[in-house]
């Protein structure tokens, strides 16, 4: 289906359940991906929850353009906004990566929106200025890669230093994920880079002591980089859980889908309780 948040046509995968006191999942998938990214963990899940999954901006069917209208701050607006646009109730926000930057910054940005959080490979922006610039540079060039030559990009992605892990994904996901990349209009995952990539996001550092919903991270034991900043989060943010999966890399939904879902249904349950 498709609904307009804050003016914005989004693409949405739903699967309703009929209890309507159960939590509202509303996952956001990572750079890349789609609504169709956590599609192998719905059926397990959709058991006992409603499922709610967005098309990002650029990604799937739902568009984007170079006006300005999609830097961070504003597509973290409409990850609140979803919350009204479709009329949820109770909703814990699920994000991987791209999409776990979105749903940090919309408990930080909108208390109250969301009950809970499950944050897999989580940042919380580059504070350092130096650094922030060199991570606008390095996605400048990924942009330019998709542009120049997509079907290149899409395999190299793979490659990338950050989805090292001694845990292969499954052949026929490993498979899916990539036609689901493949899928995305490149100049599409290009602006979605320029608009709201790591490098544009404003630093949350100092603000996620404020966040008053549990908090789920979770982490591949072999992602030194995330394991580390999962860590820090998990000092400064009140009611969070640091879960980290061992011998997963960064895509832990996608290495061991078993032991992120047993992890992810057990922080759900005790919201429940």
């Amino acid at each position: 289906m498709i609904a307009s948040v804050n003016g914005h046509g989004y693409h949405f995968h739903i699967r309703r359940h009929p209890d309507a006191g159960r939590p509202e999942l509303l996952f956001l998938h990572g750079f890349t991906g789609s609504a169709e990214s956590f599609g192998h963990v719905f059926d397990d899940l959709s058991k006992d929850f409603t499922i709610i999954v967005p098309d990002l901006p650029g990604h799937g069917k739902t568009g984007i353009n170079d006006s300005g209208r999609f830097h961070f701050d504003r597509v973290v607006e409409d990850v609140s906004g979803m919350v009204d646009a479709l009329g949820l109730k109770d909703p814990v926000v699920i994000g991987y990566s791209m999409g776990a930057r979105l749903g940090l910054g919309a408990i930080v940005r909108y208390p109250g929106r969301f009950r809970a959080a499950v944050l897999e490979g989580v940042s919380a922006g580059i504070s350092d200025d130096a650094e922030r610039q060199a991570r606008l540079d390095s996605d400048a060039g990924t942009a330019r890669s998709i542009r120049q030559d997509f079907e290149r990009f899409c395999i190299q992605w793979d490659g990338k230093d950050v989805f090292k892990s001694g845990r292969q994904i499954p052949e026929k996901l490993a498979k899916k994920m990539m036609g689901i990349r493949k899928n995305n209009i490149p100049e599409h995952l290009a602006l979605a880079l320029e608009n709201y990539g790591t490098g544009t996001m404003p630093p949350l550092q100092s603000l996620v002591n404020g966040i008053e919903c549990p908090v789920l991270l979770v982490c591949g034991s072999e992602d030194a980089k995330f394991r580390q900043i999962g860590a820090q989060l998990n000092k400064t943010i009140p009611k969070s859980t640091l879960a980290i999966m061992p011998g997963c890399g960064h895509r832990v939904h996608l290495e061991d889908a078993d032991a992120y879902l047993h992890r992810v249904k057990i922080f759900l349950n005790q919201l429940t309780d």
